[in-house]
C-alpha cells in the first residue's frame, strides 16, 4: 500500500480503516505502521491493535513489554476487550 499522503497524516479514521484493511489482507508491516501513526495521537483502538501485534509478533518483533504497554493504554480508555487481553498478556509474562 502506498504511504499515506502528508495531507492525510492526521486523518485518524482513514488511517485506522487502512490499517484494518492491511491487517485483514495479511500486510502486518503496513498495518503496524498505520496503527503506530495514530496510536501516538491517543487512539484507543490503535493502542489495542498494537498490543495484539506486539504480543503475536505481527509486523514487528514480538515484545511482551510493548504488548503490555499498548494494551494497558487501551484498557485505561476502556476499549472493549482490552482489560481481558491485558490480563492474558500479563499471565504470559509471568510464565516467562
Amino acid at each position: 500500500m502506498a504511504n499515506v499522503a502528508v495531507a492525510d497524516q492526521f486523518n485518524v479514521a482513514g488511517q485506522l480503516a487502512a490499517g484494518n484493511a492491511a491487517y485483514s489482507r495479511g500486510d502486518y508491516a503496513e498495518a503496524f505502521r498505520l496503527y503506530k501513526n495514530i496510536a501516538v495521537l491517543g487512539v484507543p483502538e490503535a493502542h489495542y491493535r498494537l498490543g495484539l501485534m506486539y504480543a503475536g509478533g505481527l509486523g514487528t518483533r514480538q515484545s511482551a513489554n510493548q504488548a503490555e504497554f499498548w494494551m494497558n493504554s487501551a484498557a485505561q480508555s476502556n476499549y472493549p476487550g482490552a482489560a481481558q487481553a491485558l490480563s492474558l498478556i500479563r499471565a504470559m509474562m509471568a510464565k516467562g
